[in-house]
């Protein structure tokens, strides 16, 4: 496998487990800090998107062609699911990141 392989952004990451990586918590004096730590860590999973919202939520339902009929049906979107999930896994690495005063 070429390094450029290795380099190149997933167009539709895969949900990916994310133990606690934060090494220290948020509190209210530390934000810079539990930033340092968490920021790479999504970039380098390619998930940053879905924190500053340039990966956009996918629409529920698509609609598709059958060719034989060409009749149009509304299916549900299966990039949606994906979605929700990877954002669900994202949002617990993040409460999990934090202090309970914080998550208060």
């Amino acid at each position: 496998m070429s390094s450029s392989n290795s380099l190149a952004t997933p167009t539709h990451p895969s949900v990916i487990f994310m133990p606690s990586v934060a090494i220290v918590k948020l509190n209210h004096d530390n934000f810079l800090l539990w930033k340092a730590h968490l920021v790479p860590y999504f970039r380098g999973q390619y998930l940053f998107g879905y924190i500053d919202g340039s990966i956009p939520k996918p629409s529920k339902i698509i609609f598709v062609t059958h060719p034989e009929t060409y009749v149009v049906s509304e299916c549900p979107n299966p990039a949606y699911s994906q979605w929700i999930r990877q954002d669900n896994l994202i949002l617990s690495t993040l409460m999990t990141s934090m202090s309970k005063p914080i998550l208060a």
